[in-house]
């Protein structure tokens, strides 16, 4: 659970900022919310009967922007407490690329939900390669997870030392184990592995419309 929070803070940071707090304010309602759900045990509270990893999050988040705001008025910058260390910088900068469109603070969690698995399936399928040696295979091939080919096989098989029937099995292969990453992933954030598909398709829609 603490490694699904680390991760997946950012939409957290996201909702806040989207409900119209400042930089300062959003970064210590997120610190101080995960300071209380870890350090209070308040995981223990998620019944993984009752839904998604990811909504228990916002639900949480909620209630802790509503009733914790009189005793947040009264809190030092930063709560004090450090559990998780959370580079805000970076956050805000991730944030400047996002659009600023009509969508709602919900949407807009649900979007940078989405865009922080997919980023995080990429970083471990790198990962892999890196472990493997073919860090530079992987820079390469990266680009056709989109599900486009190659558009010259010949070529591309020759900058990397390849046939081109061997690249077109390492291709299909680096898809494959991107979808089941991409499993393992979302299986982490949710109670039956048949809500798999309904998750992906939700998150998918937050990537493609925003609004």
């Amino acid at each position: 659970m603490e490694s699904l929070c680390a991760t997946y803070w950012y939409p957290l940071y996201v909702f806040a900022r989207r409900q119209g707090n400042s930089r300062e304010q959003s970064e210590d309602l997120t610190q101080e919310f995960f300071a209380r759900l870890l350090d209070q045990n308040y995981l223990d509270r998620a019944d993984p009967e009752r839904g998604r990893f990811r909504a228990f999050l916002l639900t949480a988040f909620k209630r802790f922007l509503v009733n914790d705001w009189t005793e947040r008025q009264t809190l030092k910058r930063g709560g004090g407490r450090t559990i998780l260390s959370l580079n805000f910088d970076a956050a805000e900068s991730r944030l400047a690329c996002e659009p600023w469109h009509a969508a709602t603070p919900a949407r807009a969690f649900e979007r940078a939900w989405a865009i922080t698995l997919l980023n995080r399936v990429l970083e471990l399928l790198e990962r892999e390669f890196e472990e493997k040696g073919r860090s530079g295979r992987f820079a390469r091939l990266k680009q056709y997870l989109s599900g486009e080919d190659p558009a010259d096989y010949q070529q591309l098989a020759q900058e990397l030392e390849m046939t081109p029937s061997s690249l077109r099995v390492a291709v299909h292969r680096l898809r494959q184990r991107y979808g089941d990453l991409l499993r393992q992933e979302i299986g982490h954030t949710v109670a039956d592995p048949q809500e798999f598909e309904q998750e992906l398709s939700l998150l998918m829609d937050a990537v493609r419309n925003p609004d």
